[in-house]
């Protein structure tokens, strides 16, 4: 399973993708595993764990890097930050990820406010869109196609984030009619490089 930050691109706060490579440069999640989770968890970049197959370089989470982000934010034009809402539920371990999340964003110049509602709320909110970014939780699946295409794909059931990309879409259909694993771990590989 995973704990997924998601941010919705149809805002438009987000509709950058340098914006939303700098937020994944802000956060620290060796971190949050060890504080948030107590250290029970693996910190991560995907839904694809180390000991899944489909697991590659890419999906290992890089460094934080606050220059690096902050020079993203600026060539989106946001070098004077931008505020944006995070909708968590009220689980006391999301709570802390949120908090944490918070003050990553402050060292990158964003403003990020938490919002806690019922976990009902939350997942309401998720399937509308109606959020600009959002913690999920997923139990998680033994297939990397149940982890991830659901989430990915576009107009799929999980598609909290609205994200819709053809070249993602195709590695996705291809990968979930194939049974060669290495065939699809080089699509699911692909997948991450857009």
């Amino acid at each position: 399973g995973f704990n997924g930050f998601f941010l919705n691109t149809k805002s438009e706060a987000f509709s950058d993708i340098r914006v939303r490579k700098a937020i994944d440069l802000l956060i620290d999640r060796e971190a949050i595993v060890n504080v948030a989770l107590s250290g029970v968890g693996t910190p991560g970049r995907t839904a694809f764990p180390e000991m899944n197959f489909a697991h590659d370089v890419l999906d290992t989470p890089q460094k934080p890097n606050v220059e690096k982000a902050k020079e993203l934010l600026k060539a989106a034009g946001k070098n004077d930050g931008f505020s944006f809402t995070l909708c968590t539920d009220t689980n006391p371990i999301n709570q802390t990820m949120a908090q944490m999340l918070q003050k990553m964003m402050y060292d990158g110049g964003i403003d990020m406010k938490i919002q806690k509602v019922d976990f009902g709320t939350l997942l309401a909110k998720g399937k509308r869109g109606h959020y600009e970014a959002i913690v999920i939780q997923w139990s998680g699946r033994i297939d990397p196609d149940q982890n991830i295409y659901s989430w990915l794909y576009s107009g799929a059931s999980n598609n909290y984030a609205a994200y819709s990309n053809p070249h993602v879409d195709a590695a996705l259909e291809a990968a979930r009619a194939s049974q060669d694993i290495l065939q699809r771990k080089q699509l699911y590989h692909q997948m991450d490089t857009y």
